[in-house]
């Protein structure tokens, strides 16, 4: 289903589609470039991802990890889910799994390049209070040097009614946001050097917003387990507080199409300037090669963000 951000619109949960007809990869990218979520049901792909995924957390936090975080400390709670986080990104399979999954939505794998998976675990009730495998506060992917050709596809691993999960903010789709993206470093972030406690100006810290966000309206969509969310690095987008008592967990990983990197298509600019750029971790779908360092360098010069009229 394809669904354009409204300001007008409150917040109201998604309810995902079944199968309809599926646009080109083509048509996809350009309205997600303009703003549009594409929201699926679970197919097999995305099924086959999800089981992965969830067989690693579970390896660690054991049945039914959703309610670890009531059987466990936090410091226990995140090793051992950092330790499935590694077990679940370094492992071949998943990466097949991944490209079955782009193939299976229409791209290309000779023309599409993805990133290394993540997992994201969405504690509850103030335990692990910024929880694991990602940034809380609103951000924008292109904050962390993401690529404005950047497509972000998120899949729940259990299912879940989207009153804890991700929250996009229309209002800032089109108007920038103050921010300390100018101080990240991706190169830096990579190599270890990143500490959460790192200040402003240290190239280390997380890029966060400098003017208070009006969060209202926003937009939450509501995935059972094996659905998927796609949607641009450009969004404005923010984790829900879980009030529960138990963990919402997902996995997502981004793409980026080489034609779009060569001509420069891809969502507007407007306030991201990181140094460095993530499109050196990605890997071709077809083969796992890494984007040529020309092409790197030219999507740089497409993306720079416009200077001001």
């Amino acid at each position: 289903m394809r669904f354009r951000p409204l300001f007008e619109r409150l917040t109201v949960p998604i309810v995902y589609a079944s199968n309809q007809s599926e646009p080109s990869d083509a048509e996809r990218r350009s309205s997600v470039f303009d703003g549009d979520f594409f929201v699926y049901g679970p197919r097999p792909t995305t099924m086959a991802l999800r089981d992965f995924a969830r067989d690693s957390i579970e390896q660690m936090l054991g049945a039914e990890p959703s309610w670890a975080q009531q059987r466990m400390t936090e410091t226990e709670f995140s090793v051992l889910f950092k330790v499935a986080l590694r077990n679940f990104s370094r492992r071949q399979a998943v990466m097949s799994l991944m490209a079955s999954i782009v193939s299976d939505f229409g791209c290309d794998p000779s023309t599409t390049y993805m990133s290394c998976p993540e997992l994201t675990a969405i504690t509850g009730q103030g335990f692990l209070a910024q929880g694991i495998g990602g940034p809380r506060h609103p951000h924008r992917d292109t904050w962390y040097a993401a690529s404005p050709s950047q497509l972000h596809w998120w899949i729940s691993l259990y299912d879940h009614d989207g009153t804890s999960s991700v929250a996009f903010h229309p209002r800032y789709w089109d108007w920038p946001v103050a921010n300390s993206s100018v101080d990240f470093d991706y190169q830096k972030w990579q190599d270890g050097e990143f500490t959460p406690e790192a200040g402003p100006g240290t190239g280390l810290s997380h890029p966060r917003p400098l003017e208070a966000v009006v969060l209202s309206p926003e937009i939450r969509i509501a995935s059972p387990a094996g659905g998927l969310i796609i949607f641009s690095s450009a969004q404005l987008y923010s984790i829900v507080p879980n009030d529960s008592l138990h963990t919402y967990f997902a996995t997502h990983f981004q793409t980026v199409n080489e034609r779009d990197l060569l001509e420069g298509a891809g969502a507007l600019n407007l306030d991201a300037e990181p140094h460095g750029s993530s499109l050196s971790s990605f890997l071709r779908c077809d083969d796992l090669s890494p984007i040529s360092p020309e092409i790197i360098e030219r999507a740089a010069l497409q993306g720079a963000r416009p200077s001001p009229e």
